[in-house]
């Protein structure tokens, strides 16, 4: 037996377990990488770099199921898939994880195939728009024209907002948010509505700079963003639940990419566990023991994965506002590891 058979044997070995369980993880590793859905076109939620390296907030959290499986974080592929279309793409094998803004609605929740699985960070939806001389707030805009993704669950919002305001916009639905977009750089509105993140790609994107325009102080809706999991799959969705919930811990217990090491004799079960040095429990998750811990050491903790992607060492310099733990003000929670 050659080496790399052997190697192999032992992937598939070890990964046995989990496909009976968990029949989706066995495509990932057959194929050799995990498969996460999201929006490509913005350039936000996940890109490639010059060097040809995923970068963004998603990719990143792709990156944590690739240590989980193949204990480093190198076998993943981001799939563009509008939020339309995450069901298809779930339940097709296309993707294991939908990120980026899929919507969690309740009736999409009852009747369709897809289950939010865990809270990725809060997102806000925003106005973006063309300066007016002398505008400073929404009330200056009233009557104007706006676009917005109809595809989306911010329309909802937006109705609700433009009513509750009586701020009398006029209202142009587009099939998806890039349609919106378009329009808007068109000059077909004077707004548009959107994630607080999609409205700062269009503001720092090149087809912008020369443009007038500004993102406005007001909030539509503060939204929670979801991992999604085909709805037939409850094994994943707990897998995946307990793997987002471990870098939010670990930033409570205030291990990051430095002192992660030093946590390796950690007495609490909890700590042990979470690292691997009691491997039981990810085991149990037909997972590597060790993959959060190497995953702190690459990635960081949650609080070091929101600053790089989207908080101070972004482009996007975003507050990280409700996405801070609850013990800092916030609503992210997370879970003992018990």
């Amino acid at each position: 037996m050659t080496l790399k058979i052997f190697r192999l044997f032992l992937l598939f070995a070890c990964a046995a377990p989990a496909a009976a369980q968990s029949p989706v993880w066995d495509l990932a590793l057959r194929r050799g990488y995990v498969s996460c859905g999201t929006d490509l076109i913005s350039k936000t939620y996940a890109y490639k770099d010059e060097n040809g390296q995923w970068k963004g907030i998603d990719a990143d959290i792709c990156k944590l199921f690739s240590f989980m499986l193949f204990g480093h974080g190198n076998n993943i592929q981001m799939v563009h898939v509008p939020s339309t279309k995450a069901a298809q793409a779930l339940n097709d094998g296309k993707i294991e994880i939908m990120l980026s803004a899929a919507p969690a609605q309740a009736s999409q929740e009852i009747a369709g195939n897809t289950l939010p699985a865990a809270i990725i960070y809060y997102d806000r939806q925003k106005f973006l728009a063309n300066i007016q001389d002398n505008a400073t707030s929404m009330e200056d805009y009233q009557g104007q024209k706006i676009c917005a993704d109809g595809n989306s669950e911010d329309l909802a919002y937006l109705n609700e907002f433009n009513e509750r305001y009586a701020l009398d916009l006029k209202i142009l639905p587009f099939p998806s948010f890039e349609k919106a977009k378009e329009a808007f750089l068109l000059n077909r509105c004077q707004l548009i509505s959107g994630s607080e993140i999609q409205l700062l790609g269009i503001l720092k994107s090149s087809t912008s700079k020369k443009r007038s325009i500004a993102i406005l102080p007001e909030v539509i809706a503060t939204k929670p963003v979801f991992a999604h999991v085909a709805k037939n799959n409850d094994f994943l969705r707990r897998q995946v639940k307990w793997v987002i919930n471990a870098p939010l811990l670990a930033e409570h217990l205030k291990i990051n990419s430095k002192n992660v090491t030093t946590f390796s004799g950690a007495k609490d079960k909890s700590t042990q566990n979470l690292l691997g040095v009691s491997p039981n429990l990810w085991q149990k998750f037909f997972l590597t023991p060790q993959g959060v811990k190497n995953a702190l050491e690459v990635l960081g903790n949650y609080d070091e994965i929101y600053q790089r992607n989207l908080g101070a060492d972004s482009p996007f310099k975003l507050e990280r506002g409700e996405s801070r733990l609850i013990e800092n003000g916030g609503l992210m929670n997370y879970q003992l590891f018990l």
